[in-house]
């Protein structure tokens, strides 16, 4: 898989400053959420954004791997082309 973004895996964790932030595992800052008092909704975008690298892998691993279901598949590539800008 060829990609242009920061490699994964990405976690999420609350910073000093008290927002949620993803990182990669060799400390490169990804996002932050903008509110100091975070609520339970930053926590859940925070953990679905730094899942998103291996979320891409295994959608494009599946759909290697597995024919038919074309509306599935139309869905799976369009969210895709999506993560890759395309």
């Amino acid at each position: 898989m060829s990609t242009t973004h920061t490699p994964g895996p990405w976690n999420a964790k609350i910073t000093e400053s008290g927002t949620m932030a993803i990182f990669n595992t060799d400390g490169i800052w990804i996002a932050q959420t903008l509110r100091r008092q975070w609520k339970t909704e930053d926590a859940a975008n925070a953990r679905l954004i730094a899942a998103a690298p291996e979320l891409l892998e295994a959608l494009e691993k599946l759909l290697a791997a597995t024919s038919g279901h074309q509306e599935f598949r139309d869905a799976a590539y369009a969210a895709i082309n999506k993560a890759k800008g395309l």
